[in-house]
């Protein structure tokens, strides 16, 4: 798949976090010989996981998670 769309490099592929352990797993034990891939939940995203990364794969409710925690962060006094 990453091939067909022309990316190469490191990757971090970002999971929801309300996702079963189970479909976690499988994610992970079908990444985890890719050289470069790194599988984590969104929860478990930190700065050294997403600077390590060339390119950051999310499913589109991991984005949505993503967005919430942002809108959070700025309703909260963050940076805009």
């Amino acid at each position: 798949i990453v091939s067909s769309v022309g990316l190469a490099g490191s990757f971090l592929i970002g999971l929801p976090t309300g996702m079963s352990v189970e479909e976690r797993r499988n994610i992970w034990m079908s990444a985890r010989n890719l050289e470069g891939v790194e599988v984590l939940p969104v929860c478990d995203f930190n700065a050294l996981s997403l600077l390590k990364c060339q390119n950051l794969l999310l499913t589109e409710s991991a984005f949505e998670e993503v967005q919430e925690f942002e809108t959070k962060i700025n309703g909260q006094g963050g940076a805009q």
